[in-house]
């Protein structure tokens, strides 16, 4: 049995349409499944918790698979991952299929793989935790400011005050100002940004970047940012580990796209995660 929870709603309304063309290829194919399409968040976290104990596929964005992830029982479940957002951030930044259909073959298929995942004061993240500019442009976005996170990215490049942070690991320290700070499972954010481009899914490992505030225009590099060439810049710090803490006093924090009011203390869990690509 195969358990499809669906965000109606990802992918800009497409997620019902989406689902309607991957239910013709499993009743094809005599598959057995149920489905639930989503109402919010709790919707979503709960739909996950209760159908915990089979095989899970989650429909949607970034947004979704976090909620899904953070509701299912990991030791008894394996998670797909079926991409319909506006960014599929950690579809494209990963070895995960990013086309629907390829990632409803992968489940199919039983073509099974071990991930890691992020513990974050408790909570789960898949992606990328952050906190600084990244979350800025977010709560502008969500506080319908900015249509965009395009949008809300050039606004803040213009108005962002760099921050006080320390962190602190056993493998690497930084106290400063900074623009932003990501604790990274996979490569990149807001739509294709590709923030930690070496980072590996499977490696048991966090890779810490952490961006100062460059000597030149703020927007010019993050457009190195973007195309991940920033790895070796002197604004750019990075290191490797596989627990940090980031402190930064009143600051929120996203996971996976989520705004989190919670302290960015991060641990990665090895081989967390039963997943299909």
């Amino acid at each position: 049995m195969i358990h499809f929870i669906v965000n109606p709603q990802s992918g800009k309304g497409t997620g019902e349409k989406l689902w309607r063309k991957l239910q013709a290829v499993l009743d094809s194919r005599h598959v057995d499944y149920t489905v639930h399409m989503t109402v919010d968040k709790a919707d979503t976290v709960a739909a996950a918790r209760k159908c915990s104990g089979n095989i899970l596929c989650a429909i949607g964005g970034d947004g979704t698979f976090h909620d899904v992830l953070n509701g299912a029982d990991l030791a008894r479940t394996a998670i797909g991952f079926i991409p319909n957002g506006r960014g599929n951030d950690f579809a494209f930044g990963t070895p995960l299929k990013s086309d629907p259909f390829e990632a409803l073959e992968a489940v199919l298929a039983g073509r099974e793989k071990t991930i890691d995942y992020i513990d974050v004061s408790g909570i789960r993240c898949l992606n990328v935790a952050g906190t600084g500019l990244d979350v800025a442009v977010l709560k502008r976005v969500y506080d319908g400011q900015a249509h965009t996170y395009f949008g809300s990215l050039v606004y803040n490049i213009k108005h962002f005050t760099p921050y006080r942070v320390k962190v602190h690991s056993d493998d690497g320290q930084f106290e400063g100002d900074c623009v932003m700070v990501g604790v990274c499972n996979g490569t990149q954010i807001g739509g294709g940004i590709r923030i930690s481009p070496l980072s590996k899914i499977d490696d048991g490992k966090l890779n810490i970047v952490i961006m100062t505030m460059p000597e030149k225009r703020l927007m010019r590099s993050l457009l190195t940012f973007k195309k991940g060439k920033h790895m070796d810049m002197p604004y750019t710090r990075h290191f490797l580990t596989d627990r940090v803490e980031v402190d930064a006093p009143a600051l929120l924090i996203q996971l996976d796209g989520e705004i989190y009011d919670v302290p960015l203390h991060c641990s990665v869990v090895k081989n967390g995660l039963r997943t299909f690509y």
